[in-house]
């Protein structure tokens, strides 16, 4: 099993990423999405935005799986994730229904009487029954969503429970043939018939099959990772060097859709593994600042542009400082903090 050393590059690519979501966002919110950076270059094959999630799919794969193999129950498990989810939700939908009301509602209706506005935080906290807008918010802006990065999280806690039937198999090979099974299925689906219960997931949980077969690759691919041992033989980093030449080779060739599944995947992970010096340290250094930064960005950026009325570069730059701002104080707030009731449930089970 791969196993992920206190010194990695972990750190660094989610800071990465989930800074490259707001440079991407800060073009369609401008009403210029056709000149997204990594748009241009690709021919729209790919953009900053869509390339993060996929990233953070892959990652989390990694981990959550390695997290799952480390659970000493199933409870305990689920208990980590929720932790990692829900306290910066909770607290950061608190945060935005605040500024709403005092900075940015503007409607005849007196705000405790709009619907819209009461039902709002619920449906965040629900993952799976997002609300996007608010009556009386952003009604002139391009997008009058509220928080427009927060789709991806029910992906992601599907993606968890998903996995999470592993926990009842003890067998590693076993694990490994079932994420292999499950990564072929999320692949052909996805490359052959993407719309299968597209209507059934819809209606239950408001998801998209396209959306869910696609994350559902990276993260299982992030998975299957745990099982290579990248500091075996050298052959690991001549791969990863190949791997990026056929990812390059995709886009000019136009391959890139089907390239993407295959190899971007040990790409991140390897380049994760991995201890770079100075980046290795970004951990130790600001936090994890990731998460919040993600969470708070598409907000950070409406509210910019409702009261600034910024171009897309100002807007790129002033929203980067302050979700830096805003992600490293969820991380030390409320996240970290968080996570020190990680071992509550074996805690609990020891006392019993």
């Amino acid at each position: 099993m791969s196993k992920v050393h206190r010194e990695n590059n972990f750190d660094f690519l989610r800071l990465l990423f989930s800074s490259l979501v707001i440079i991407s966002h800060s073009f369609p919110l401008t009403g210029i999405r056709e000149q997204e950076i990594l748009m241009q270059v690709t021919n729209n094959q790919a953009d900053f935005g869509g390339l993060s999630v996929k990233a953070f799919f892959i990652i989390s794969g990694f981990l959550i799986f390695q997290s799952l193999e480390r659970s000493r129950s199933y409870t305990d498990y689920l208990w980590k994730r929720i932790l990692r989810l829900f306290p910066a939700l909770l607290v950061m939908g608190i945060f935005i229904l605040l500024v709403i009301a005092l900075f940015l509602y503007k409607s005849d209706v007196p705000i405790l009487e709009n619907y819209s506005f009461l039902t709002y935080f619920p449906r965040v906290l629900s993952l799976f029954f997002l609300q996007g807008n608010i009556d009386g918010v952003f009604q002139d802006l391009p997008y009058q969503t509220i928080n427009g990065s927060l789709w991806t999280l029910c992906y992601e806690f599907s993606m968890y429970i998903t996995i999470s039937i592993l926990f009842f198999v003890k067998n590693r090979r076993w694990r490994f043939y079932f994420l292999a099974l499950l990564f072929i299925i999320f692949f052909l689906l996805m490359n052959l018939y993407p719309a299968f219960l597209n209507k059934r997931l819809y209606s239950l949980l408001e998801m998209n099959s396209y959306n869910f077969y696609d994350l559902g690759i990276f993260f299982v691919a992030g998975a299957l990772l745990t099982y290579v041992n990248f500091k075996a033989t050298k052959i690991q980093k001549i791969l990863f060097y190949v791997f990026i030449v056929i990812i390059i080779l995709s886009v000019f060739f136009r391959f890139y859709s089907i390239a993407k599944y295959l190899f971007l995947p040990y790409i991140i992970i390897y380049f994760g593994v991995s201890s770079t010096p100075v980046i290795n340290k970004i951990g130790t250094t600001i936090g994890d600042t990731s998460y919040g930064i993600y969470i708070y960005g598409w907000f950070v950026q409406q509210f910019l542009l409702e009261t600034f009325q910024l171009a897309t570069y100002p807007l790129m730059i002033f929203s980067l400082l302050i979700t830096f701002v805003l992600g490293y104080a969820s991380w030390h707030l409320v996240e970290k903090r968080a996570l020190t009731y990680k071992n509550f449930f074996q805690k609990t089970q020891n006392d019993s």
